[in-house]
């Protein structure tokens, strides 16, 4: 049977005289790259398996010889077969134990695959393993929640769905459940940390899930920071003598002076209104006056506003 030659050293990017050494560090840099956990690549589970077994071979000194002897003079996507008294056509497992890998791995070292070899590929030099320092891999996601609700803060269960790792060293897609606490305060762009709720390693340890909130707009107020902004009407008379005027909050209407005179587009300062901190106080609530014009008035009200234009001055 003929299958296509792979060029193992080509899939690494060394040269074929390259050093151990060389040949590892090519390796843990591109499984990096192509971690289906982390990377974003459309073919990076394709690629890191192609990695994978590519350092099966070369990674082996005996494995190695073997693929020089036979590749000498071969390229990439060559159809070729095993020479007359290949050994690595002597593998007698089931050839779904090998599903991970190539049809050129399996017809040309099969038999260094034990019987009930895993389904798919899990190497000991994983760039994520324990012995290569590195931490386990950090989950990204999103969650949406109302602006009253992270005035109070809140309670969500997440559905999350990802990929873990199976007894025998593949991958299956599953769904967990997450609770999460949303913080009172927390503000658009907030990142919580869930220690150890995030994506399983390639070796089974579990990273961390980050978690960014995103504060929806609400029809009433504004939210800047951790200050909020509304705005509020009231009567010309009311913004030419000075009243009292209700102001929404996020925990009930207040009752606020507005000073006689006070111009369309002014505001008042509600201090500690806002939503709450961490540390130190709460944020402010600002007022955004508009003033509301009558529509219709009386000739009664008219001849008024006319004796009111004559005498009012700026002075």
């Amino acid at each position: 049977m003929s299958v296509k030659f792979i060029d193992y050293y080509k899939v690494l990017g060394v040269k074929r005289d390259a050093t151990q050494d060389e040949i590892q560090k090519a390796y843990r840099k591109l499984a990096r790259k192509y971690h289906p956990d982390l990377s974003k690549e459309a073919d990076a589970e394709d690629r890191f398996k192609e990695l994978g077994e590519a350092y099966e071979v070369l990674k082996d000194a005996e494995a190695r010889a073997r693929y020089d002897r036979f590749g000498r003079g071969n390229h990439a996507g060559q159809s070729v077969r095993p020479p007359p008294g290949w050994q690595g056509q002597s593998w007698g497992g089931d050839p779904g134990d090998m599903g991970g890998f190539s049809d050129f791995f399996r017809t040309f070292f099969g038999d260094r695959a034990p019987s009930g070899f895993r389904r798919e590929v899990n190497f000991q030099d994983d760039p994520f393993a324990p012995g290569w320092d590195q931490r386990p891999p950090e989950e990204r996601a999103e969650v949406a929640v109302g602006l009253r609700e992270v005035f109070s803060g809140t309670q969500r269960e997440l559905i999350m769905r990802r990929r873990e790792p199976t007894p025998h060293g593949g991958w299956r897609d599953v769904e967990n459940s997450v609770t999460v606490r949303i913080p009172a305060g927390a503000t658009d762009g907030t990142v919580l940390r869930l220690r150890g709720q995030g994506g399983h390693g390639p070796t089974g340890q579990k990273g961390d899930l980050l978690l960014t909130v995103r504060v929806q707009p609400d029809p009433e107020f504004r939210l800047e920071g951790h200050n909020l902004h509304v705005d509020i009407e009231v009567d010309i008379w009311d913004a030419v003598l000075g009243a009292e005027a209700q102001v929404p909050t996020l925990d009930g209407p207040v009752t606020t002076k507005v000073p006689p005179g006070i111009q369309p587009g002014q505001k008042l300062r509600l201090r500690g209104k806002g939503l709450p901190k961490r540390k130190g106080g709460p944020g402010d609530l600002y007022a955004h006056i508009t003033v509301r014009i009558p529509k219709k008035v009386s000739d009664r009200a008219a001849t008024l506003w006319r004796q009111l234009a004559e005498e009012s001055t700026d002075e």
